[in-house]
Parts: structure tokens; C-alpha cells; sequence
């Protein structure tokens, strides 16, 4: 079922308009008694400044939220970007392009790329464009086991 936005938010103003009734019958109540100074013109305008103020109290925490909210939202950005580079390295190394120069080169290199990733060299190939085939392969069966993305 599609949300309406426009009757989204329409529980929360009930609930502070039940909230601000309920602290001006208070107030009312309480300056009846004595036990509040303010004079009865202040508390009768109870009715406009007591719900500004709870107003500005929950814009005040919309925006705490949104903000906290946008901030957590960088660190999953952060998270991930790590999670990608170190799946990178763990290739190159794998591959043996990390370090330089390169650990696996000409036969070994070869042999390499058979086992871990089934790609045979092909005749007159350098180890770079062998290397460079074994990462693609390599990010493609990654692809394929996270499935197809949504967003």
C-alpha cells in the first residue's frame, strides 16, 4: 500500500495538541490554586505560547534527528568504500600485482591464473594485460554472487 504524504505526520500534531491542551488546563488549574504567579491575561495567552514552544522543541529534535541521521548516512558510505578497497587488495595480492615488483610474473604467473581464476594466457599476452584479465574475472563472479542490485 502507498504512503499519503500528506496525512504522514497527521498523529504527531494530535498528540501535541492533546499534549498542549493538557498543560494549559494545567497552568489554569495551577494559577487557580495559587500556586502559579502569572497573571490571568499570561495564562488565558497560554494557548498560543505553550504550543510554540513544544513547536520549537520538536523542530529542534527533527533536526538532532535528521542530522545524526546524515551522519551515520557518511560513516555506511565510509564502510563500504572500505569494505571495497580491501576486497581489491586481497585480489591484487592474489594476483600478485601489490607488490612491486609484481611476485608473480611469466610461468608462475600463469599458473596462478589457471588455478585461482580458470583464465588460460592467450599468445603473445604481457603479465599486465593477464593480471588485468584475472581482476575482471575476478570482479564479474563477485557481481554475479551479490545478486542484482536495487537502489
Amino acid at each position: 500500500m502507498k504512503r499519503d504524504s500528506k496525512n504522514e505526520w497527521v498523529g504527531v500534531w494530535i498528540m501535541a495538541a492533546a499534549v498542549a491542551a493538557i498543560l494549559w488546563v494545567i497552568l489554569i488549574a495551577g494559577k487557580a490554586s495559587g500556586a502559579v504567579g502569572m497573571s490571568w491575561p499570561r495564562v488565558w495567552l497560554g494557548c498560543i505560547w505553550i504550543p510554540a514552544i513544544e513547536v520549537a522543541v520538536m523542530a529542534y529534535m527533527y533536526g538532532v534527528a535528521k542530522l545524526t541521521d546524515r551522519m551515520n548516512e557518511g560513516s555506511r558510505q565510509a564502510s563500504r568504500s572500505r569494505n571495497v578497497m580491501r576486497r581489491i587488495r586481497a585480489q591484487a595480492k592474489a594476483l600478485g600485482i601489490w607488490d612491486y615488483p609484481p611476485a608473480l610474473g611469466g610461468k608462475a604467473l600463469t599458473m596462478s591464473a589457471r588455478e585461482n581464476f580458470r583464465v588460460r594466457r592467450r599468445y603473445g599476452e604481457t603479465d599486465a594485460e593477464l593480471r588485468m584479465r584475472c581482476m575482471l574475472k575476478s570482479m564479474r563472479a563477485h557481481r554475479k554472487r551479490e545478486g542484482k542490485r536495487h537502489g
